[in-house]
C-alpha cells in the first residue's frame, strides 16, 4: 500500500481522489444502508474546475442514498457548476443534515449561478441543519441572496459564511431566525 494510494492520499497527506476515482465511491453511496458520513475534503474532485463527471455522480447518488446525514466537500473547487448539481441533490435527498462546501469558489468572478441555485434549494429542503459556505466568494450580492433564502427556511440551524466579503451584515441578521448560529 504504497503512498496509501488505498486511502486516497498522496505523499503530503492531501487527498487525491479525482473525478475518475470518485466513481467508486458514488456506486458505493448509491446502494449504502449504514455509511452515516462521509469527508471528501480538500480532494480534486472536479479537476480545479474542468471536470465536474464526479460532482454529477455524487450529485446522482446522494439522490438516491437514503442514510448518509453528514458530507464534506471543503476545498474541491466545485465552482458555481458543482454547486448546481449540490442544489439538485439537496432538493431530493432528505436525510443530509450537514454539508460543508466551504472553500470551493462557489461564486468565482461574481459568477452567482451555483449560490442562486443553493439559494433556491434552501427555500424548498427541510432536512438540512448545519450549512458551511466560508470562504466562497459571496460578496453583498450573495449575501443578499443568502438573506432572501433564509427568509422562507425554518430548518437550518447553523450557517457559516465567514470569509465571504460580506461589507453589510445587518440584511442577514434581519433574516436570521433567533435559533440560528450565524457565523459571518
Amino acid at each position: 500500500m504504497n503512498n496509501n494510494q488505498l486511502c486516497g492520499l498522496d505523499h503530503d497527506g492531501d487527498g487525491n481522489y479525482t473525478a475518475e476515482g470518485i466513481t467508486k465511491i458514488t456506486k458505493m453511496l448509491s446502494v449504502n444502508t449504514t455509511l452515516k458520513s462521509i469527508s471528501l475534503a480538500e480532494n480534486n474532485l472536479t479537476g480545479y474546475g474542468s471536470d465536474m463527471s464526479g460532482i454529477i455522480k455524487l450529485s446522482k447518488a446522494l439522490k438516491e442514498n437514503e442514510t448518509l446525514t453528514s458530507l464534506n466537500l471543503e476545498d474541491n473547487h466545485l465552482q458555481a457548476e458543482g454547486a448546481k448539481h449540490m442544489a439538485e441533490a439537496l432538493l431530493v435527498n432528505k436525510t443530509l443534515t450537514n454539508i460543508n462546501l466551504a472553500d470551493n469558489c462557489i461564486c468565482l468572478g461574481g459568477e452567482m449561478s451555483g449560490l442562486l441555485a443553493l439559494c433556491e434549494t434552501l427555500k424548498i429542503n427541510s432536512s438540512l441543519r448545519e450549512l458551511n459556505l466560508r470562504d466562497n466568494n459571496l460578496g453583498p450580492i450573495g449575501a443578499a441572496h443568502v438573506a432572501d433564502a433564509l427568509k422562507s427556511n425554518s430548518s437550518l440551524r447553523e450557517l457559516n459564511l465567514l470569509k465571504n466579503f460580506i461589507v453589510d451584515e445587518s440584511q442577514l441578521k434581519q433574516a436570521a431566525r433567533t435559533e440560528l448560529k450565524l457565523q459571518l
